[in-house]
């Protein structure tokens, strides 16, 4: 196997996975907030690929679950994702789901006829740092896109029959955003069907983009319990029926339940936590965090 990323990353529901790098870096790589990859982002040989794949299915031969390495997998040509996932559908008995991460911009660049090649082939989740429902956030933190372009392209993948997941990052609109952050998410994810929407809290790092605009005013980060209101709030309004991942390491109070099922469990822990966790603790907490 070779992996020459520094690191790869996956979401936390893909814990049984086995990675195979299809690429390296991010093709976007222009979050604020961001610091996972600092390469630039690169294709993987296809040959490397079919190699990887092999020795996969020597070793691991009923192997459930691959995820496809790279910031955003789902941005490579569709005639090296076709190779891929027939080349893993040949190799292995298994004909094992397979997962990525991707940018809500790949989706739009896919035709209806490609992403339904994709499911076909076995591509079972994509997960999509969609991060908020909130333009100005988006507009901010440079995602490159917007709630629109959200709901649109995943009505595109639920068309296609492609399950995808998403993300939702607390604290990302700033000080005194967290209620219409949640409002505005909240309402766009209850038009959706994600399979999982999976919680984080922007966390600032020395080098990002994020730090410096801390460092100059530009931007005022949320307070850690105003964080804590955001998630409750936007629990309380989604109408969806869905997962949420919520047990991070950078999230003050953790939450997994289903929605709506469990829904009044994760208020009852949520509101917990906004009554007897103490805010410079959280700060002094999170200001010594190294990684997310």
């Amino acid at each position: 196997m070779h992996y020459d990323d520094g690191a790869f990353w996956r979401p936390l529901f893909e814990g049984d996975m086995i990675p195979l790098q299809v690429a390296k870096g991010c093709s976007h790589n222009r979050c604020r907030f961001c610091d996972m990859y600092k390469q630039p982002f690169e294709a993987s040989d296809l040959e490397d690929i079919a190699g990887d794949i092999k020795e996969i299915a020597a070793y691991v031969p009923m192997a459930q679950r691959i995820f496809l390495t790279g910031g955003n997998a789902l941005c490579l040509p569709q005639e090296n994702l076709v190779f891929t996932l027939e080349q893993l559908r040949e190799s292995m008995p298994s004909k094992p789901s397979v997962g990525c991460f991707a940018r809500i911009t790949d989706v739009a660049r896919k035709s209806d006829s490609q992403l339904a090649q994709l499911a076909e082939l076995g591509l079972e989740n994509v997960s999509i740092g969609s991060e908020s429902g909130y333009d100005p956030a988006l507009v901010m933190q440079d995602k490159g896109f917007t709630a629109a372009d959200i709901e649109r392209e995943c009505l595109r993948l639920e068309k296609a029959g492609l399950a995808y997941s998403l993300f939702f990052l607390l604290g990302m609109g700033g000080k005194g955003k967290g209620a219409v952050s949640a409002d505005k998410t909240a309402a766009l994810y209850s038009k959706l069907r994600p399979e999982y929407i999976m919680i984080h809290t922007m966390t600032a790092f020395p080098g990002t983009k994020l730090w410096g605009d801390i460092q100059s005013g530009r931007f005022q980060p949320a307070d850690e319990l105003e964080n804590v209101a955001e998630l409750r709030r936007f629990v309380e309004k989604l109408d969806t029926e869905t997962f949420i991942l919520g047990n991070h390491i950078g999230n003050a109070v953790r939450v997994n339940g289903y929605v709506p099922d469990q829904r009044e469990d994760l208020l009852a822990a949520l509101d917990w936590g906004l009554e007897h966790l103490d805010e410079e603790q959280l700060r002094t907490w999170r200001a010594g965090m190294r990684s997310i």
